[in-house]
């Protein structure tokens, strides 16, 4: 086979994979469980490898090295370290991989599709999938599906579009960013006629779709970047009167939209104001200034706003955010001002490097008329869809959902690509390929295994979920989860909850099992030892063998890293029941009913009841 063929066959193959991976990201509920994303981890590296040989097979093979990608090693290696000083090292780690799925992601999408047919495949792929999901994200909205194929979606959720997402904001970011790249090509006269016609209409499909996620952050970043985009579109004169149509176009069909599909419900209605005061993810951002105070330049660790949250939680907040729902603050939280100043310097030398692209990638003036140029529509539409992003940043984290996090990077790519356009100093020195040679085969050598056994621990976790609470075959499905990865301290958590459940019979050897329970639950605290229930839950063992005095120290451990939390506060209440401290556990018990009323809180609830009926025993009157 010649060298070229075998390059072009090398690179569509590439492209494929690459492809393959971005389709099962979102088939995969956008790829937000570490079993589900290790199949990707796995992939990339399989992409990676056939780079690899196209680097060795190719001698002609020169390497694209824009300045970006400077950033991008910086970010890794960055995160890298955060990582290693992170507390709790399984949630550090598995974020860590993400960055170095995206960073590897990056780099095969800058080095293998760098001519113009495989970009502009890749980003037609882009729009169909676009189409397809949003597509998806009307059909449930019509049949009002709270469900996302298998999957029941919260019901906080209502009927709003999803798509493949359970959350419908994850939709809006999603399509912000492909929206724009599809109205651009659309008003490219490079594109026949029937084609353009089709890309206008998959993206009025694509708008619809978005508007009915009924997501304010992807109304208002969506509304301000194609303003933007059509505005620049405008100041064009080969699209100015297509441009000024196709936006009063879609102010008419929004303002139609609007008026008859009911889309403005009493939910919608009532929470129109993006900064409205008393939405929930703003009672998420005092904690996360909190977090950050803890370390402010180089942060907490990848991943580590969640474990510290309760630390800090405010009393009417009784869930589990997981994210700050900003994701500059959450950036702030684990990776401090450093990791933000490298990645706001990313964007920085990304739109710079736009900037300097542009006069290199428009059509000359042919005759009297110029021709609208694809290289010009994919940077114009890559800069608007980035900037959709990073708006809807602010009051989301789309930027911690693994789809949406990849296409951020693929459009990044892309248009980084074109930078080759603009200047030859994008190309490296031959010998430089051999060093990104020894790059893969060292990122494949460490991230091969470390998939390999998450795939393993998360089958055993799979096992376990869909067996009974407290039965021996759960127990022993998530032992072999744990021997296979002895980190995970909600493993350990689990066993010592089913130990202590299985304790509670009172049978012969109760105490055996007690202690066990107590034992995983320290293997819990000493892999995490902000988790305030992994305390409490060696409390509930000392408890139950009478050991009333030993047991109380981690009960207030447990109420140190979680002092607003109701359940840690009820437990606290029990323990002074044992103790019988029955004063005390009354105060407890009604703070806990403070923080989450009755209906939720069954604990603080009964326990007031047995309180009053022991306590009326002893006066006499039973």
């Amino acid at each position: 086979m010649e060298s070229e063929s075998l390059d072009l066959y090398l690179e569509r193959t590439i492209l494929l994979l690459v492809a393959g991976i971005f389709a099962y990201a979102f088939w995969a509920i956008g790829v937000i469980q570490p079993r589900t994303f290790v199949i990707v981890q796995l992939l990339t590296c399989g992409a990676l490898a056939l780079w690899g040989v196209r680097i060795l097979l190719i001698k002609s093979y020169r390497l694209l090295w824009p300045p970006l990608c400077w950033l991008v090693v910086a970010f890794v290696v960055y995160s890298g370290i955060c990582y290693h000083r992170a507390d709790v090292e399984y949630v550090a780690r598995l974020e860590f991989f993400r960055i170095l799925v995206y960073a590897a992601l990056f780099f095969l999408i800058v080095n293998n599709f760098r001519t113009q047919s495989s970009a502009q495949l890749f980003t037609f792929f882009l729009i169909v999938l676009a189409t397809l999901v949003a597509c998806y994200g009307i059909y449930q909205y019509a049949s009002s599906s709270h469900k996302v194929f298998n999957y029941l979606k919260p019901l906080q959720y209502g009927r709003r579009a999803s798509g493949n997402f359970i959350n419908p904001n994850h939709l809006a970011g999603f399509l912000e960013m492909i929206i724009p790249f599809t109205f651009a090509w659309a008003l490219s006269r490079r594109f026949q006629h029937a084609t353009r016609l089709v890309l206008g209409y998959v993206g009025l499909v694509m708008c619809v779709g978005l508007v009915l996620t009924i997501s304010r952050g992807g109304w208002v970043s969506c509304t301000v970047s194609m303003v933007l985009l059509l505005i620049l579109l405008i100041g064009r004169k080969q699209s100015r009167i297509s441009a000024t149509l196709l936006l009063l176009l879609l102010l008419l069909f929004g303002g139609l939209l609007l008026d008859r599909s009911g889309v403005f419900s009493a939910r919608a209605s009532r929470d129109m104001q993006i900064l409205k005061s008393d939405d929930v993810r703003f009672k998420f951002w005092k904690p996360a200034v909190e977090i950050w105070k803890r370390d402010p330049w180089l942060g907490n660790g990848p991943g580590h706003y969640d474990i510290l949250f309760a630390t800090y939680r405010p009393t009417d907040v009784q869930i589990r955010p997981e994210y700050v729902h900003n994701d500059y603050l959450n950036t702030l939280c684990d990776y401090g001002i450093i990791g933000l100043i490298i990645i706001l310097s990313g964007m920085a030398v990304f739109y710079y490097g736009l900037w300097k692209t542009w006069p290199f990638v428009q059509r000359q003036k042919e005759g009297v008329s110029q021709k609208g140029s694809n290289r010009a529509g994919l940077i114009l539409g890559a800069g608007v869809g980035i900037f959709a992003i990073l708006v809807h940043s602010f009051v989301d984290f789309n930027m911690h959902m693994p789809a949406n996090a990849m296409v951020v990077v693929a459009i990044l790519a892309l248009a980084t690509t074109y930078q080759r356009y603009a200047t030859e100093r994008v190309w490296t020195a031959a010998p430089m390929k051999y060093l990104a040679l020894m790059g893969i085969i060292a990122f494949c050598l460490y991230l091969v295994p470390h998939g390999l056994q998450t795939r393993k621990e998360q089958n055993f976790l799979l096992a376990a979920k869909y067996l009974p609470f407290t039965s021996q075959e759960r127990i022993a499905a998530l032992k072999s989860a744990f021997a296979v990865e002895p980190k995970n301290s909600v493993t350990a958590y689990d066993l010592g909850e089913a130990l202590w459940k299985q304790s509670l019979g009172g049978y012969r050897g109760y105490e055996v099992l007690a202690r066990e329970s107590m034992e995983w639950s320290q293997k819990s605290v000493a892999l995490n030892p902000h988790e305030a229930q992994a305390h409490i839950g060696v409390g509930l063992c000392l408890d139950w063998l009478d050991q009333h005095q030993a047991a109380a120290p981690y009960y207030m451990e447990g109420l140190k890293h979680d002092p607003n939390g109701y359940s840690a506060v009820a437990y606290a209440g029990y323990h002074e029941v044992q103790a019988e401290n029955y004063p005390k556990a009354i105060e407890y018990f009604k703070r806990s009913l403070e923080l989450k009323p009755s209906y939720g809180n069954p604990v603080a609830y009964e326990y007031l009841g047995i309180i009053s009926k022991r306590m009326s025993e002893k006066a006499g009157n039973p």
